[in-house]
């Protein structure tokens, strides 16, 4: 019709604007308090039957759930990053449920599954002995030396997960790669290991606890380390 994009955009502008007005005569329920979950369902409800008509009632009932839990004292402030889905294989949507915690769909790297009152350390990086920037050659001229090599690095790794210990740790999560010298000492000292790829679920599990992520290896100080009273 010979019309520029820039009119059309304009049009669409003064129709939204319009279409503003419009809504404010067509409420059909104002939520009154934001904590009641009677009333936060039924404005949860409308927005889920849009794309999964039929489900509202059982969906809307769990995202209600999740809100609420995950509502600061200013809910004006409210992160919707705070509620997340999960997906595990083999279940169907009506074994879906609402975890008042984080869901961690990766098992932990010890034999220890879980752990009450956790005391959590948080390690933005690989647990493993830092390599040099350079190559190197190291000269062993018999067995003793080379037996001696080895101990060095244990004791290194063995002085990093007792030293843990030895803080009240139980619980480390990692986001990079755990050696195996490692893996046997979290072993040896009782520790369960969770490694997690995502640097985002990682912030989001040092938010859920009140941990600071490490970002070296060493013994973390009592700020830096995390209490979760759920069950890891």
């Amino acid at each position: 019709m010979g019309l520029h994009p820039s009119e059309i955009l304009l049009g669409y502008e003064k129709a939204s604007l319009e279409c503003l007005k419009l809504l404010e005569d067509m409420t059909c329920h104002k939520v009154e308090n934001i904590r009641d979950r009677s009333d936060l369902n039924k404005c949860i409800k409308s927005a889920i039957a849009s794309k999964q008509y039929g489900l509202e009632d059982f969906l809307g009932g769990l995202i209600t759930d999740a809100c609420l839990y995950a509502l600061p004292e200013n809910a004006a402030k409210f992160n919707v990053d705070s509620v997340r889905v999960t997906k595990i294989l083999g279940g169907t949507l009506s074994d879906s449920e609402v975890v008042h915690g984080m869901v961690v769909t990766r098992q932990s790297e010890t034999s220890i599954h879980q752990v009450k009152d956790a005391k959590i350390a948080v390690f933005n990086t690989s647990i493993e002995l830092q390599q040099g920037e350079t190559k190197g050659t190291v000269l062993i001229k018999n067995a003793e030396e080379l037996k001696n090599y080895t101990k060095d690095e244990e004791g290194q790794m063995e002085g990093f997960v007792s030293g843990l210990a030895e803080a009240g740790v139980n619980v480390v999560v990692a986001s990079g790669s755990i050696s195996e010298l490692a893996h046997h000492y979290f072993e040896k000292y009782k520790i369960l290991t969770l490694r997690v790829m995502s640097k985002w679920e990682l912030k989001r599990i040092a938010k859920s606890v009140g941990a600071q992520a490490v970002v070296k290896i060493g013994t973390p100080t009592p700020e830096e380390l995390g209490w979760a009273n759920a069950v890891i």
